[in-house]
């Protein structure tokens, strides 16, 4: 069973968890891509290999739709799409939309007591078991929908519309397709009953947001036809050749007169294990974690590493960030990294700074550690005063 947020009393929550009914114990589940804001009360299905939530209260009633894929990365990513109403079923009253049966509540309660201490404690969250081609959710308002009542005189021209905000819903997979009953909008109580098809696709004049970069960042590491294993630090990271590719240095190492061009596992020495994960990433999906490269010792790090690699577009990524970074303590370290890799605009930026404030950054503890290391750059500093 997986869950995923919900309420626990003080604040909406935005993880997701897994129970496992063979051991009684849960686990937590780390996911990537965009994840749902905190909420409750939303709904959530299982169809295929990827978990659906819908809706939901973050205080106040949302209507996002959310896919995620529980293989490779447990990737979360947003869905567009419009809801198809379903005519025929009768609705239940107001009183049944808004009470749980007393059955299912001793069953909640017996589940808890065999349950794990370890589960997490919350109000509101939405739960999709997983496995025998179960596709049930529950909510904590929610009601049973019996397929039985569910009417087959589809209209053969449907007319589509936003499904809306809504919290406490009802929703369920049935015969490939997702059903959302009910709800509550904030203002009014919903009486209304609509089918999200998975296997319907309508031609829209926008065109559903490009994947390339996630399906690639996705392979990052990944064991899936990887075709070379580096191994930095004593870790060994799967890769693959091809993208490889796109880096001089991995270019020659790989397809020229060299052993490691003929070997499987290839050990990487001067790099850490961040720094070069970062680097394949870079190579795969030709993107940055800007917000990474802010912390000035990781940068310096990459734009050394970026330097042996032949990497220009990153080293010069990394010169930026560096640059917003420059103050009293990390200038002379910012220097001397510019200085020792010949990154020109670095080093006169950095220069200038140190010019303009000589008398605070000669005080420093990076003045005095290269001015042990490199002792012509500190002569260049006092020339240029």
């Amino acid at each position: 069973m997986i869950l995923h947020g919900g309420h626990d009393g003080s604040r909406h929550l935005q993880d997701t968890h897994v129970f496992d009914f063979h051991t009684l114990t849960w686990t937590a589940l780390i996911t990537d891509g965009p994840i749902p804001s905190p909420r409750d009360s939303h709904v959530s299905v299982i169809h295929g290999n990827s978990m659906f939530l819908y809706g939901g209260s973050t205080g106040s009633a949302v209507g996002d739709f959310h896919e995620l894929k529980l293989e490779f990365r447990r990737l979360w990513s947003p869905v567009i799409c419009q809801g198809e109403p379903y005519p025929g079923a009768n609705a239940p009253s107001s009183a049944t939309n808004n009470a749980a049966t007393p059955n299912a509540a001793a069953a909640s309660s017996a589940g808890a007591r065999r349950a794990s201490s370890a589960s997490p404690a919350r109000l509101g969250g939405a739960a999709s078991t997983v496995g025998n081609n179960a596709t049930h959710s529950s909510s904590s308002c929610s009601s049973g929908m019996d397929a039985e009542n569910t009417p087959a005189d589809v209209p053969s021209k449907p007319v589509y519309c936003n499904p809306g905000v809504r919290f406490c819903h009802v929703g369920v997979v049935y015969e490939n397709a997702f059903y959302i009953f009910g709800g509550y909008d904030g203002n009014h109580r919903l009486n209304d009953f609509l089918r999200f098809r998975f296997d319907q696709v309508e031609l829209d004049s926008v065109p559903p947001p490009s994947t390339l970069i996630s399906d690639l960042k996705s392979y990052v590491g990944n064991e899936a036809l990887s075709d070379v294993q580096f191994i930095v630090e004593g870790i060994p990271i799967h890769a693959h050749k091809i993208l490889c590719l796109r880096c001089p240095f991995f270019k020659n190492l790989l397809t020229g007169e060299y052993m490691e061009s003929r070997a499987r596992e290839i050990v990487m020495h001067d790099v850490k294990y961040a720094t070069f994960l970062f680097i394949l990433e870079y190579l795969y999906c030709d993107e940055v974690d800007r917000t990474r490269i802010r912390n000035i010792s990781f940068a310096m790090d990459l734009f050394q590493a970026a330097d042996r690699f032949g990497i220009d577009r990153l080293k010069r990524l990394c010169e930026i960030e560096m640059l917003d970074s420059i103050n009293i303590e990390t200038a002379m370290h910012i220097l001397y990294s510019a200085d020792q890799y010949n990154a020109e605009n670095l080093r006169n930026k950095c220069m200038e700074y140190i010019l303009r404030h000589f008398d605070e950054v000669s005080r420093t503890l990076g003045f005095e550690e290269v001015g042990r290391t490199n002792v012509d750059l500190v002569f260049e500093i006092l020339r240029r005063r």
